[in-house]
């Protein structure tokens, strides 16, 4: 069984720990919940896979659930919680010149019965030629 590691804002007492300053010693305010891991004592805020708030038990097929809000029972205490998935976006661009005025880098030519047909390389435009009766030009 795999264990999701103590809450470090509460030291995985699940009691809030007001921070004063760097030379004042902590105050613990037992009667308010560790806003980082909503009192459970773990660390099950943002993790890759679901923990149990209850017992810490770090269910790592998670990814199977579904992907919004819902209940769930433990695999290991069998006690019930909610949960919330939270997907991030992320991006890749990349130059295409001929988006931009440059010629389409065209492909190798694909020859069927009546055209000859090329796809762009970098945007993926496409440009079919007619054959001409008596073209012999073939793949090129």
């Amino acid at each position: 069984m795999k264990t999701a590691d103590k809450c470090s804002s509460c030291k995985g007492t699940g009691i809030y720990h007001k921070y004063k300053g760097v030379f004042e010693p902590e105050e613990i305010v037992p009667d308010k919940k560790c806003p980082s891991c909503y009192g459970s004592g773990f660390n099950n805020r943002y993790t890759d896979s679901l923990v149990c708030p209850y017992c810490g038990y770090d269910e790592e097929d998670s990814w199977e659930t579904a992907d919004e809000s819902y209940n769930y029972e433990c695999a290991n205490c069998h006690k019930s919680f909610a949960f919330e998935t939270e997907h991030t976006r992320t991006f890749t661009s990349r130059r295409v010149e001929c988006l931009n005025g440059a010629p389409h880098r065209l492909g190798k030519r694909q020859d069927f019965e009546a055209y000859y047909y090329e796809r762009c390389q970098d945007c993926g435009h496409s440009v079919r030629t007619p054959k001409v009766v008596g073209d012999t030009k073939g793949e090129g």
